[in-house]
């Protein structure tokens, strides 16, 4: 039996103690590695609400964090800032080693700055390193990823990495049309908890008022939720047997409520939940009927994972990389931007709920999305990254 590793994640986006529920995906995938693999996380993250200028906080245990909250920067000094975040993730590779081991292999979570220390740490201390690319910065209709030097560097990074993944083709495609490539490619697809996200057992009774839902982060320029509204509104003038749950805040969150209501939306039609996580989300998706997503852009949301383990079907704008998931037997997809075809679709929808095989779709899903299906495929990578 080959002797489990020491894994260090570099993670940009992590869930933290001002925001739980950031970059939770990427903590799964730490979780899933730490079946088979000791786990380490490095997590550096800017903000307000320090007293002092710098605080750092070292968790041991399953997973072992290493996180460094410094006060947000003053404006103009953005080149300096990241200097010091290259810096900050190398002072805390330095603190990790010393406590616990030098890690075998270097886990990358979004570039590109923390691709430049893992090729740095490469070029210095010869370990190697692997990159899963979560961001849908490279996506048509996303202007993200620009600048020559950022382009430069990712492109130089990515192709010394030992591996790449990315949880859709459609995603590594993306990145291709900017010359962002990697010979060693794999789909890595996010995790759900399945002892949340389950299947209730329940028959669709064509008399009973169906409940939809929608997840965001509330974010309308990505998501377009005010689009969304527009489709709820629409479908209301057609029909009354049905309710939406909004699950999510964020930046548009009043916006978005405000528009519900000049719709004649909130309070009847459509709820607002705030942020849900665990158990409280799992029980909202159980009961649901339908998922909703109106996106611009997308790469593959972890509702959609989530839904399906649920054996709950989707119905979501053909965007990112969603068609390599969503299909007749699970859903429906229409055009970007396309009211009347959603609500003539959801409409439809509504109509033939029966005809979704909810156990179907939960195991499916369950197969592709559960943490142990994920911790073999890391598994694999990890092992012929190391031992090849």
């Amino acid at each position: 039996m080959k002797k489990p590793l020491h894994i260090l994640f570099l993670a940009r986006w992590y869930p933290h103690k001002f925001d739980k529920m950031y970059g939770l995906f990427v903590r799964r995938h730490a979780e899933a590695a730490a079946l088979k693999h000791q786990v380490s996380v490095i997590y550096v993250h800017a903000c307000k609400e320090l007293e002092s200028k710098s605080v750092v906080e070292i968790k041991k245990g399953y997973i072992n964090e290493y996180y460094y909250y410094y006060q947000t920067a003053k404006t103009g000094i953005g080149l300096l800032n990241s200097i010091l975040n290259i810096y900050r993730f190398l002072r805390g590779h330095w603190v990790l080693s010393r406590k616990i081991s030098p890690p075998n292999l270097i886990h990358v979570h979004i570039l590109t700055r923390l691709g430049i220390i893992a090729y740095f740490v490469h070029k210095w201390k010869h370990i190697p390193f692997v990159i899963t690319e979560h961001w849908s910065r490279y996506q048509q209709g996303n202007r993200g990823f620009e600048g020559f030097w950022r382009k430069y560097l990712t492109r130089l990074v990515t192709a010394n990495a030992s591996a790449l993944t990315t949880v859709t083709m459609n995603l590594k495609d993306a990145m291709e049309m900017h010359r962002v490539k990697n010979n060693n490619h794999h789909i890595l697809n996010n995790v759900v908890d399945i002892k949340v996200f389950f299947p209730e057992n329940r028959a669709y009774k064509k008399a009973e008022t169906k409940k939809l839902v929608h997840v965001s982060c509330f974010d309308d320029e990505p998501k377009n939720i005010s689009g969304l509204l527009d489709c709820i509104k629409e479908l209301a003038d057609k029909r009354e047997d049905f309710t939406i749950e909004m699950i999510g805040t964020g930046k548009d969150f009043d916006k978005i409520v405000s528009r519900s209501k000049e719709l004649g939306l909130y309070g009847t039609r459509m709820v607002f939940t705030g942020e849900l996580e665990g158990q409280e989300l799992g029980e909202k998706m159980r009961s649901a009927d339908v998922l909703l997503l109106f996106s611009n852009y997308e790469n593959m949301p972890v509702v959609i994972n989530e839904a399906f383990c649920c054996g709950v079907p989707v119905i979501s704008t053909d965007v990112g990389g969603i068609k390599e998931f969503v299909h007749p037997n699970n859903g429906k997809l229409v055009p970007k931007g396309d009211k009347k075809k959603f609500v003539h679709e959801l409409n439809e929808m509504l109509d033939h709920l029966e005809k979704y095989d909810q156990k179907e779709i939960s195991e499916t899903a369950k197969k592709m999305f559960s943490v142990s299906s994920v911790s073999e495929k890391l598994d694999e990578i990890y092992t012929k990254t190391t031992y090849t």
